[in-house]
Parts: structure tokens; sequence; C-alpha cells
């Protein structure tokens, strides 16, 4: 059941003074909120997670690229001023933490702890890696939980980290054992020896540096409460010995409080951060004389019709009048194999960056359809190319061919129009490494070098840099060296476009040029190289290095944090209308 946004707010007013943040909305909608307040300045939400208590704060303005974020794994109400939290809020970070002290981060513990990063990434958009902050128990619990689960972590810093339980395995009873080390202390090493245990993070140096995880390590030398000769120093040795990539800060007149650094100077910490953070693409703008503008910049040029009943409405251009001829709502728990088709064959060769039905990269649900990028077992990563007709090079070549003819009989095709108006409402990907398109092509595409009669590509829509939208793009005559093409609007105008919400994009396709809509504004007009023949329709993905066979994409950091992520691109409707009089 779906709940309004008006009416979730309204519930969270109830907690005084804090209005609901769009993201507080969002979390309500799926866990319980105790409380929201303020957290060092900033926007937290306290939720009940699985009957664990949860924070979730939220920046101000929150970073541009890739939703980074801090995890404080234990202890998060202590020293915060000196942890470098505060500091990743003010530019742009997320903060979260879950209280999971009970488990003493054993294997439960490491299980709820995974499932609390999966909800932030897969329900909230996080980023896929988290960076840790461990102070004392919550050392012992970051470096267990990164070992079990290196994939998920960015880098971890730790403050003055339990690493064994030696000192405590020497307590006079079994009950003050319990006491302190929880469950740990059901099950003991049988020569009562945890330094050798292998379960204690002590003994992970040499995983966590073979995983590439950063670590900035501070401590007090004269610490009497986490021995550093047991502890800290320890792994440190056995780190270095692996090759890690670690700071360490020993501050030989402290003791195990306080934790962190003055609150005036907690450069090292909130550095070692942003060094080992997501990092955008670089783009040189100046190079490509691309500037970047708001959808609000071009003018209004649609009004909303409810052509579907009980559907969003599409937006269609003012001053004519429109005949729904085609669409898809994608309403059903299947994609509608009547309408699409997958594209995974070029040139007669099979093409091994494009998902076949089989990798579940397409999934129908809740009204929308998702298309994924997976990994497969051999490594190589795929995305999903629906199509509703195909031209020549997407059939397969016929095996010991002896006729003339290398290709195989054609499979007639399921949607071709011309003219008309064409929308798609969608959502675009959140992480890099992959793109997405709503575009259109004819199956004489490049035929001759008319484009009237051969048709001409329409790249309606085309995202390859998170949450930009380039120009509208047309090609015409091939691929090769007769290739021609334009744009819409000439001038090099990308659209900066958010990725947590849903967008229009239309192209209005006459006898005399193209108009190029994004939620219901004209983005400008052609009338170049006009097609007069039916094209069909595409609503696909590519990943990166994608066509050059020595670059399959394996290993590539972007589309493993994708995977990770369970990104996906998001598409609402796909809608064709004609014009009538």
């Amino acid at each position: 059941m779906k709940i309004p946004m008006l009416f979730v707010s309204a519930a969270l007013m109830a907690f005084g003074a804090f209005a609901a943040t769009p993201l507080q909305d969002k979390i309500a909608k799926t866990y319980k909120i105790r409380t929201l307040d303020k957290w060092c300045g900033y926007d937290r939400a306290i939720i009940d997670f699985k009957g664990y208590e949860a924070w979730i704060v939220e920046p101000k303005v929150s970073a541009a690229y890739a939703k980074p974020w801090t995890w404080t794994m234990q202890w998060a109400t202590a020293f915060p001023d000196r942890t470098g939290a505060p500091d990743m809020l003010a530019r742009g970070w997320h903060h979260a933490t879950i209280v999971t002290y009970k488990h003493r981060m054993d294997e439960e513990g490491i299980a709820v702890s995974r499932e609390f990063q999966k909800y932030l990434v897969e329900g909230l958009g996080f980023n896929p890696k988290a960076s840790l902050i461990g102070m004392s128990w919550g050392g012992f619990f970051s470096i267990r939980y990164a070992n079990a689960h290196p994939e998920c972590i960015r880098s971890i810093y730790l403050d003055a980290p339990l690493m064994n339980f030696n000192a405590f395995g020497k307590a006079k009873s079994k009950e003050e054992i319990v006491k302190r080390i929880g469950p740990w202390g059901q099950n003991p090493p049988a020569d009562g020896n945890w330094s050798a245990d292998p379960r204690m993070p002590v003994n992970m140096a040499e995983s966590i540096a073979k995983a590439k995880l950063p670590v900035l390590l501070i401590y007090g030398g004269a610490d009497k409460v986490v021995i550093p000769e047991e502890n800290c120093e320890l792994f440190i040795k056995r780190f270095k010995q692996a090759g890690g990539d670690i700071i360490v800060n020993n501050r030989p007149l402290f003791g195990h409080h306080p934790h962190g650094l003055d609150p005036t100077n907690t450069a090292q910490i909130y550095k070692f951060f942003l060094k080992h953070g997501p990092v955008a693409p670089k783009t040189d703008n100046a190079k490509s004389k691309k500037t970047l503008v708001k959808i609000e910049d071009f003018p209004l040029a649609c009004a909303s019709a409810e052509t579907v009943k009980g559907e969003a409405p599409s937006l269609l251009p003012k001053g004519k009048n429109f005949k729904l001829v085609w669409n898809d709502e994608f309403d059903g728990t299947e994609l509608d194999s009547s309408k699409w088709g997958y594209r995974t064959n070029f040139w007669g060769k099979d093409a091994h960056w494009f998902a076949k039905p089989e990798h579940g990269c397409v999934e129908v649900k809740d009204g929308k359809v998702h298309l994924k990028v997976k990994k497969l077992p051999n490594g190589q990563f795929v995305s999903p190319q629906l199509q509703t007709g195909s031209l020549i090079w997407d059939m397969p070549a016929i095996e010991n061919n002896k006729g003339f003819w290398p290709f195989p009989k054609r499979e007639e095709p399921k949607f071709l129009h011309k003219y008309g108006y064409y929308e798609c409402r969608c959502r675009l990907q959140k992480m890099p490494g992959w793109w997405s398109a709503f575009w259109m092509q004819t199956p004489g595409q490049g035929a001759t070098l008319d484009p009237a009669v051969s048709g001409i590509e329409h790249d309606i829509m085309e995202s390859f840099t998170v949450g930009e939208v380039i120009r509208a793009a047309f090609h015409y005559n091939g691929y090769g060296a007769d290739y021609k093409g334009f744009h819409i609007p000439e001038e090099h105008k990308d659209i900066v476009v958010g990725t947590d919400e849903f967008h229009t994009y239309g192209m209005l396709w006459e006898e005399d040029g193209y108009s190029v809509y994004i939620d219901g504004r004209l983005r400008g007009k052609s009338s170049k190289a006009v097609s007069h023949v039916p094209e069909f329709l595409l609503i696909s993905t590519e990943t990166k290095w994608y066509r050059n066979n020595r670059m399959t994409g394996k290993g590539v950091p972007e589309l493993e944090d994708a995977v990770l992520a369970k990104d996906d691109f998001v598409v609402d409707y796909v809608r064709v209308y004609d014009v009538v009089k």
C-alpha cells in the first residue's frame, strides 16, 4: 500500500518543531521513527530498525556525487566533535549508526549490521561502501565487519581499538567474562588464549590489508584500558607486514580517552575520509564547451493530460490534439514480450556486454520496469537494451553458413511508427560506470545516404554522467565514413537532473522537423534530416567500455559499486501518440 507523502509528513510533525525532511518521509514508509531531532546541528532520525535503535543523520546540502557516508560502529554519542562525523556532514556526507552492542559483533551482529547497510544502500540510495569510525569496542566491530564484508567498506578510522580479549580472559569468573564480552564468553577458545583466536581482529590484519582497505589509527601510548602492545600495535605491525595502507598517530601521553582529535584540529580525520571517498569522473568542460543548465531554464510548452486512467498524466505539446496509439505502463509482473525484445547481438556476433533474459537484469514491479547492471560469474558486466524492433546488426550470424546471406530469417517488428509524439517517464541511474537512454532507430539505418528514406537515430534522452542529461542527439547515414549528426539544441547545453525523482522526456516528430521536451518544457527544435520512414523504440542501458572487446568492463570499480548498490534505471511508462486534426 502506498502511503501518501502528506500523511507521512503530518505524522512525523508530531515530533514537535522538527518538520520531516524528504529523506525522513522516505524512512517512515518502512521503519518506525522514534525521534526527530538535531545532532551536532544536523537533522537526525532515530529509528527502530528491526528492534535495534539506529540513527540516520543528513547534511544540510548533500554531496553532489555518490552519496557518501560515515558509520560509527559503536559509542556514537562519545566525543562526536572529535571523531570526524560532523566534519563530513559539513562536506555533504551522511552519517549513520546502529546499536548492536549486545551482540559484540558476533556472527549475528555482523548479519544485523549488513541488513542495516543494505537498507541504507538499496532503500535510501547511500553509497554502497561505508567509511567506518571505530572507537574502542567500535574498533573491534569495524574490523570484524570489514573482514566479513570488505566489498562494502571504503575506509576505516580506528581509535584506541579493542583487538582481542586477552585481558578479559583473565577475569575471575565466567559471569564477569560474560558481562564484559557478552556472547563471546559462551564460546571461548579451547586453550583460553584469545590473542591466538582467529576470530579476534588482531588476527585479521593480513586479510584487511589484502582487501586494500585503508586505515587511519589513532591511539594513546599510555592507554591502560586497551593495552596498545596487545591490541593496536600488534595489529599495526601485522598490517604493515602485509603491505597495508595505514596512517598511525601515536599520542604518547594520552590514555584511552578522549577519543579523536581536538575539535579545532580534526583535519587528519576528515582529510583521510575525503582522500578515500568516491571521486566523480573528471570531465573537461572547457574542452567540450559544455554548459550545465536547469530544467527550469527552458520554457513551458506542454499541458498535462490524463490519457491512461489511473496512471501518471502525459505532458503533451500545446496547440495540438493527440491520440494514444501505443503504450506500456509496466503494470504486470513480467516484461511484455509482445511489445519488447532484447538486443543481444552486434553485427552477427554475440554482444557480451548486453544482458540476455536469463541474466535477470530486467524486473517489472510496482508499475515500473527496472533495468539493472549485473556481474556475471566470468567477471563480465552486463545491462539490458530493450527494443520494439530490430535492424541488421541485431541478427545473429548463421554458423557454418554456406549460403550467400549470413543471417537467419528476420523477426517481425513488435512496433514501428512514423511521426507523432514519443514520451518516456523515467528515473535515471544513480551510480557511474553505466548509462541510460530512451531513443529510436529504423530497420534500414544507413542503407542509403538519404535519411528521409533510410531513417535516422533519435536519441531523445541519454544520461552518460550521473545526474546529467545530454542534448538530444540525432545520427544518420550510418556510423562510418558517411556519418552525419546534429543536436537539439545546437549549443552544448546539458541538463542537471536529480536521480531520486522521475522526469518526463518527449519528442514531437512531424513531417517538417523535430521538437524535444523535458518535463513539459521545450528544449529546442530542428528541421534537419527529417526521417519519413517508420522507426522502433528502445529503452536501454550500456556498461562502460561496452563495445571494445579488449575492454570488457571487467574489474571496473565504478561498475562494482553499481552492482553492489543494486543500481537501476527505472521506467514508469513509454507512450506514443499520433497528432490528429
